[in-house]
């Protein structure tokens, strides 16, 4: 809530942690992470140590809708899932010496 002081916008569309995920606030404002496309799991150290992780291999993405009616506008969101042949980016990881990264796309976890 604190780092959306000041921002008035209904909808909020936000990444970094690769995971599809849709919060209505209080405020009335509706946050939105798509998830991730290509790197479903990562480990980081920045700005504390971390670990992000989806459980899945595959793509996601987010459909955003404004649906109006004669009471009030309303947003909605649909988050999909794709399959994709990710075993083709896991041996391209694999073959630069990626092992934690051919885990993490093979995966959606990390090391």
């Amino acid at each position: 809530m604190a780092l959306l002081s000041g921002i008035d916008s209904t909808v909020v569309v936000c990444g970094h942690t690769h995971i599809p995920r849709t919060v209505r606030l209080s405020t009335g404002q509706m946050v939105i992470n798509t998830g991730s496309v290509g790197y479903p799991a990562y480990e980081d150290d920045l700005p504390n140590i971390h670990s992000m992780q989806t459980y899945s291999p595959h793509a996601n993405y987010a459909i955003i809708s404004c649906v109006e009616t004669e009471q009030a506008v309303r947003w909605q969101t649909e988050h999909i899932q794709i399959p994709y042949d990710y075993e083709a980016a896991v041996q391209l990881a694999s073959q630069n010496g990626r092992e934690d990264w051919a885990f993490a796309l093979r995966t959606g976890r990390v090391l």
